[in-house]
């Protein structure tokens, strides 16, 4: 069952597991992987998926509600009969030093971290980490670091900052009140605030204008749902609701002339929405609960349908959602599913092709991982690899550092 920690961060649910930092196959037996820092490769010869709800092409119609059929595409129909899949090998390396994953911000090809420590951030090397200083960037932790790993959000007071990694530069941006704020494109080029009075403002990082968004003057907003604003070709994206607003996507001219929902959510007190992102074509990728229904969907602005990838299981309050990471060129994507029978963790890769995923292959499968996937993964700047912190999850061990990274080449 998906729990949140302290800090609102996503983990799983404590369960009578057995306490391993990480297992590989060894024909028939499981062999641990721990000791010095190390690089080692990671893989299972095969995973037996019976049971899991994988949906290669569901449509679940148009936006509106109606009657839905599940169809599994062919070959994800053919892994499950065949009950077993080749695990994609990773190369795993063992980090010397405890940083929490929510503190360890950015893992470039290279092999380039950059990591949050209590007096500031710091740059080092994975394989030297450890045995060479890390380099100290800034004298404060930040916020975040943008997708590309190029610029770093922070903040001293009530003001916010803009840090350029390459060259130091540290650009003032604004006084916010203490709402959702946080980068709003993969670049860095724009970070979203939400301030008291549902007033939405964005920043842009290189020149400092600010444009300000008074939401009410087009709904009455009472409740920002689910994290700061994304920001694609002048254009705001936001999750709400509010009184006579019902729940969803919303877009939003940036220069405030205009908003209107992408996707609304046809169940208010079943449905909602965790995570989303804008693809290139126009089209809308999210997980949550959408019409009663736990999973990964894709959504046609054009067709106006929702179409399911990844379902998910359980009901109620035992409803447990997949989540997802998507590659910086939007064709590939992550996915992780929680069996709740076996109470293991299951990472699978895929490509993304429109309403469906296609060669969907596991990664890793885990006793319990603290975080899901979406707060895991680094992709490469050019999709072609991804890495995964490791940060098992226990009764014994709930710190949530970062245990190993596994690279690997999709």
């Amino acid at each position: 069952m998906m729990q949140m920690d302290e800090k609102g961060r996503m983990r799983m649910s404590k369960m009578n597991t057995a306490n391993a930092i990480m297992t590989t196959s060894t024909g028939s037996g499981m062999r641990r992987v721990a000791g010095k820092r190390h690089a080692r490769h990671v893989g299972w010869a095969g995973l037996a998926i019976a049971g899991l709800l994988l949906a290669g092409c569901s449509s679940l119609g148009s936006a509106a509600q109606q009657d839905r059929s599940f169809v599994l595409s062919s070959d994800v129909k053919s892994d499950i009969q065949a009950a077993e899949l080749p695990m994609v090998e990773g190369e795993q390396t063992l980090l010397s030093e405890a940083i929490r994953f929510s503190n360890l911000l950015s893992v470039q090809g290279d092999g380039t971290l950059l990591f949050n420590r209590d007096h500031g951030l710091y740059r080092a090397n994975m394989e030297t980490l450890g045995k060479e200083e890390a380099e100290q960037l800034l004298d404060i932790p930040v916020i975040e670091v943008s997708q590309n790993g190029k610029k770093a959000l922070y903040e001293q007071g009530e003001t916010s900052y803009m840090l350029d990694i390459a060259t130091g530069k540290q650009t003032k941006l604004l006084e916010y009140s203490g709402g959702m704020r946080g980068i709003a494109d993969t670049e860095g080029n724009y970070v979203s605030f939400q301030q008291a009075g549902a007033v939405l403002q964005l920043v842009n990082t290189d020149t400092g204008n600010v444009q300000t968004i008074p939401l009410e003057d087009h709904f009455t907003v009472s409740n920002f749902s689910n994290g700061p604003a994304k920001y694609v070709d002048g254009y705001l994206y936001l999750d709400i609701s509010g009184e006579d607003t019902p729940r969803g996507i919303y877009k939003i001219a940036a220069d405030g002339q205009s908003a209107e929902p992408l996707l609304l959510l046809p169940n208010a007190k079943t449905d909602s929405l965790a995570q989303f992102d804008l693809l290139a074509d126009g089209r809308l990728l999210f997980d949550g609960v959408y019409d009663k229904e736990p999973g990964i969907f894709v959504y046609s602005p054009v067709t106006k349908t929702v179409s399911l990838l990844v379902a998910g299981n359980g009901t109620g309050a035992e409803t447990r959602t997949p989540f997802y990471s998507l590659s910086p060129d939007q064709s590939k994507l992550l996915f992780h599913i929680y069996e709740q029978a076996g109470g293991a963790d299951h990472i699978f890769q895929a490509e993304l092709k429109e309403d469906r995923i296609e060669n969907s292959r596991p990664i890793l499968r885990h006793p319990q991982l603290y975080a899901g996937i979406m707060l895991l993964t680094h992709w490469s700047d050019d999709s072609a690899s991804f890495y995964v912190k490791l940060t098992p999850w226990s009764e014994e061990n709930q710190s949530g550092n970062v245990e190993s990274i596994v690279s690997y080449q999709f």
